[in-house]
């Protein structure tokens, strides 16, 4: 089955999606409504890296093949977990072999500012509908997007640098033409070219 870049495929309600020796099955929706209920290219092509890096840290093993036994919080706005993302996880998790991680789903509404924040709250991380009390920062993050508005994506990284000092650094565009060509993914490049990988790690101040 071919890996096609998310942008080919958003039409389909239920896509089959291959991803290593695994087919996942993903409902869609296509309706304009939020453009979170589709298959997102950023997010194929930082899988697809995380793979690549992940197999240069560590040897493969049933748990690297299982997802590498990684925990996953999935997360996104309410409308988005209620239409698709908790069917997709729920109706796919019995492939993942008994090796994987576990996987939770918590609401995070990227318009609360981040000092509101809570991700010890089981339910949310960030919302407007129910408030939360801020627990602790992450340490690092692998960041993936389309610079399709410079000004704003510079923004957000200075942001994250000079006030939640964190370092970061862009994933070099040949390591993820690297990992997209391991992939057997043969996609044109203007498919992807405007997807960027950024490393973000918490500096101790």
């Amino acid at each position: 089955m071919t890996l096609l870049p998310a942008h080919h495929t958003k039409h389909i309600p239920l896509l089959p999606y291959p991803f290593r020796e695994l087919t996942f099955h993903l409902a869609q929706s296509d309706d304009g409504v939020s453009n979170g209920t589709a298959l997102w290219l950023g997010a194929q092509c930082l899988s697809l890296y995380l793979i690549e890096a992940h197999t240069k840290f560590r040897p493969p093993t049933a748990a690297c093949d299982g997802l590498f036994g990684w925990d996953v919080l999935a997360t996104d706005i309410d409308h988005v977990i209620s239409t698709v993302l908790a069917r997709n996880i729920g109706h796919n998790v019995s492939q993942l072999p008994r090796t994987s991680g576990q996987i939770a789903i918590r609401e995070l509404d990227w318009t609360v500012l981040p000092d509101q924040w809570s991700w010890d709250d089981s339910a949310a991380i960030a919302s407007e509908s129910r408030s939360t009390h801020h627990a602790h920062r992450i340490s690092s993050a692998a960041l993936s997007t389309h610079k399709r508005d410079p000004a704003l994506l510079d923004r957000a990284l200075s942001e994250a640098k000079n006030i939640w000092n964190f370092s970061v650094q862009r994933i070099p565009h040949h390591k993820l033409a690297k990992a997209i060509g391991k992939a057997g993914s043969h996609w044109d490049r203007e498919d992807w070219e405007d997807v960027e990988i950024w490393k973000l790690v918490l500096l101790q101040r």
